[in-house]
């Protein structure tokens, strides 16, 4: 969930969610009764068997408090509130914005959560606010896939299925969270300078779909901001519609490139919660 390199992308926090949102019908149907509740804490959804307390989240320098409290304070624009135990948002006013979202203040919390409740219970089948005596008892059990997209002016979750055939799993749910930025720019060219790291695979023209996961992007080599045309005077007594440039000029080859997980891709064999 750090840094964003490109304007779609999973990487290794989101496939970790996956695997935890695609395990058994008890886990995830748990998970959606403990986002149902408001007064539970986003980030700790799962407890110390959910995806943020996954020892495949967590590095030397990125423990998995510290991206619990990443999601918490960056993510939520939640801060330590004076009471006991608490968490909250600041008001508008005493703050300009939420967390590292750039230019914009919104509700993450409620956002982040409806989209997760609406994805679990297409999941499984449930109309929303339904309820299970017994998980295994669900209409289907669906696989959920997630994505990251941004840079937007405002938050969004969206929620997106496709059913396969007639049997239980056969259908899959689709999560965009389409965020705001944090004000760091995405790369411009979607060969980074520092392509791969260990374990992490980078492709430039893949030439097939191998692995149970994939993530491609087609554009253009070169992505930048289009020089600003000047505008000219029409001449004195006649009015001319000004004729604006393109904000952004694509240069060189399009290309396909499959980035590494580090920078937003997905391992060929998933990322296990």
């Amino acid at each position: 969930m750090p840094g964003m390199p490109y304007h779609l992308e999973k990487g290794p926090y989101l496939s970790v969610i996956e695997s935890f949102a695609d395990a058994d019908e008890a886990t995830l149907y748990d998970a959606l009764v403990s986002l149902r509740n408001p007064a539970s804490r986003l980030e700790e959804t799962g407890g110390q068997a959910g995806p943020l307390s996954s020892p495949n989240v967590a590095s030397p320098a990125f423990t998995n408090a510290a991206l619990k409290a990443h999601v918490r304070e960056h993510w939520l624009g939640h801060t330590e509130a004076d009471v006991a135990g608490g968490w909250e948002q600041p008001a508008y006013g005493t703050v300009s914005q939420t967390g590292e979202w750039h230019q914009w203040y919104g509700d993450a919390d409620a956002i982040l959560r409806e989209t997760f409740i609406r994805a679990a219970e297409v999941a499984l089948g449930l109309a929303h606010g339904a309820t299970l005596a017994d998980p295994r008892t669900a209409a289907r059990r669906w696989p959920v896939e997630f994505f990251w997209k941004c840079p937007q002016p405002w938050l969004e979750g969206w929620v997106t299925w496709r059913r396969h055939g007639g049997g239980r799993r056969d259908g899959q749910v689709t999560v965009v969270i389409a965020t705001p930025g944090n004000g760091a720019p995405v790369n411009s060219s979607p060969v980074p300078a520092q392509p791969s790291k260990p374990n992490t695979p980078f492709k430039i023209d893949p030439k097939s779909a191998t692995g149970e996961h994939g993530m491609w992007v087609v554009t253009h080599l070169h992505n930048e901001p289009a020089a600003v045309q000047p505008l000219r005077a029409s001449g004195r007594g006649r009015w001319q519609e000004p004729v604006f440039g393109a904000t952004c000029e694509s240069t060189g080859p399009v290309v396909v490139v499959a980035p590494s997980e580090i920078y937003g891709g997905v391992l060929p064999g998933g990322r296990p919660v």
